[in-house]
């Protein structure tokens, strides 16, 4: 028995092996057998017993090639007789080269929660989202056509479908659906509940659609910018008019190559406009995937609206000192930043003339009397530790409040022992009282 197991994990596969299941271990049976059906039953209400706890189930397809007739029989009838006994979120994923074609799931009702994986199962995630439209909490769907758009949306009728309950909504997204037309529903709104909604791809309607009526709800968002198809969330307008107010956290994700854009001189002003939409509702911004002229990182410089901004992570992007100053002097209220740092020096020692604390003391002191966390993607190692230390001195000389670098347990004892040496060495000796903080 495993009375405290809330999820199983079933892995199938055409040969028929015994299969890890999270919690129990078990044989699914024969799909060769006459009573499949009645075993696949059978073995469902047997993992229930084993872990009565169960709400989830997690079904993996590890077949290389198209899964067979019976064993798509077989998931049917298993998730069916799961979900009765009071599983209510499915998620369903395969294996590279697997190839799982269209399967219903006669009986599922009630569910809360339905995730599509990455591979190459095609069941008809958008029908069945619908069908469990009142009761579903989590969606995560990867639409491939119109026409599954038009079921999510529409289901079998030309009224909109309300998902009432949806609070997480992720869409993993391929094209874009700017052939339907919304229009002729301009007051539908299917998403009122969400407070969490993340697109990978392309944002999917050429209107404001998917924010309508959520506007006070929605805290978490995670969307990307493709100006290459003059498709900004819709356009900067929609998100604009979406009216959306307040968000915990937005991540900002460039999609296409923007450079292609910005060659023909009309991306910048599109980008400073975005970004400053942005700092305008959330205190918290993440970009992704910023072009090699660090665009987005000079829209934030220059953007209007930076005041509140108190958390900002670029990822990939690689700073030096200079960069890591001029984004703290943007923005007045900034708490936190994370980035990558740039190679250029590995200790203390190996400071030029202009890095130097006093140096960068007399030229910038106070840099900001709100910054005071700092956190950085880079590889274990004391060489890192060490440029990261240096780093985190200067900080510490310009900004009073400064006291924290996120990093391992192991990191961080060579990270003390280099401050511990800083405080009594040249160039930091005198500012030995700022770095004690870091300690």
């Amino acid at each position: 028995m495993f009375p405290t197991a809330t999820s199983l994990m079933v892995f199938l596969s055409e040969d028929d092996d015994s299969r890890p299941i999270r919690g129990a271990r078990g044989k699914c049976p024969s799909v060769n057998s006459a009573s499949r059906d009645q075993a696949a039953a059978n073995f469902a209400r047997s993992l229930l017993k084993l872990a009565p706890k169960v709400t989830g189930v997690s079904m993996y397809f590890c077949t290389a090639g198209v899964v067979s007739q019976p064993n798509r029989d077989l998931c049917n009838v298993l998730v069916s007789e799961l979900c009765k006994g009071g599983v209510s979120r499915v998620e369903m994923d395969s294996a590279p080269g697997c190839s799982l074609p269209s399967f219903q799931l006669p009986g599922v009702s009630g569910l809360t929660g339905l995730v599509q994986g990455l591979g190459q199962v095609c069941a008809p995630f958008a029908r069945i989202a619908y069908l469990n439209a009142s009761t579903l909490k989590e969606l995560v769907i990867r639409p491939a056509t119109n026409v599954e758009w038009l079921t999510l949306i529409y289901g079998d009728s030309k009224v909109p479908v309300v998902y009432t309950s949806l609070t997480s909504l992720i869409l993993q997204l391929h094209i874009a659906s700017r052939s339907v037309k919304w229009a002729k529903n301009e007051d539908a709104a299917p998403f009122p509940a969400l407070a969490q909604l993340s697109i990978y791809g392309v944002y999917p309607f050429e209107d404001d659609l998917i924010y309508r009526g959520n506007g006070g709800s929605l805290k978490a968002l995670r969307v990307p910018f493709d100006i290459v198809s003059r498709n900004i969330l819709g356009s900067y307008n929609v998100f604009k008019r979406s009216g959306v107010t307040r968000m915990n956290v937005i991540e900002l994700e460039a999609v296409t190559d923007v450079d292609d854009m910005l060659v023909a001189g009309q991306g910048s002003a599109i980008i400073r406009q975005l970004i400053d939409c942005m700092l305008e509702i959330t205190k918290r911004l993440r970009l992704i995937n910023d072009t090699p002229d660090m665009h987005l990182y000079r829209a934030i410089k220059t953007a209007p609206h930076t005041a509140a901004l108190e958390h900002l992570t670029f990822y990939e992007l690689a700073f030096d000192t200079d960069n890591i100053i001029e984004i703290i002097s943007a923005l007045p209220s900034l708490v936190g930043l994370y980035c990558k740092l740039k190679r250029y020096f590995t200790n203390a020692k190996a400071l030029p003339a202009n890095k130097q604390p006093s140096v960068l003391h007399e030229k910038h002191y106070p840099l900001s009397s709100n910054f005071r966390e700092l956190a950085t993607i880079t590889d274990e190692g004391d060489a890192s530790t060490k440029q990261i230390a240096v780093v985190a001195m200067q900080l510490a000389v310009l900004c009073p409040k400064f006291t924290f670098v996120d990093m391992s347990p192991d990191m961080r004892k060579v990270f003390r022992r280099e401050i511990a040496w800083a405080m009594v060495k040249q160039p930091f000796k005198p500012y030995a009282d700022s770095l004690r903080r870091l300690v």
